[in-house]
């Protein structure tokens, strides 16, 4: 994932945290990244959203985004922060 300052838009919006970067947490293995974000009450945003699946169909204290890998991050970044706006938590954990 890119880094958060490539986000302009969510960051301006949002708590924006990168695993890697701000949590210093980078390599982490899903299912204690999955701990994380319910311990934080944050919400992952990753490129490998299926590898949740497993973890997510068990559990409702956090969520799970899934963003294409393909998009470019300006894109990402504005339709993150349009869906994440007409939501009501203003927290995001970014894998």
């Amino acid at each position: 994932m890119p880094s958060c300052l490539e986000f302009p838009r969510l960051n301006g919006l949002f708590d924006v945290k990168l695993v890697r970067d701000d949590l210093n947490n980078g390599g982490l293995p899903d299912r204690h990244l999955y701990a994380l974000a319910m311990k934080l009450q944050r919400l992952i945003v990753t490129f490998n959203a299926s590898d949740f699946k497993s973890l997510a169909s068990h559990c409702f204290d956090t969520g799970i985004i899934g963003v294409s890998a393909n998009l470019p991050t300006p894109q990402i970044d504005t339709k993150l922060a349009a869906l994440l706006v007409r939501s009501s938590e203003k927290h995001c954990m970014v894998n």
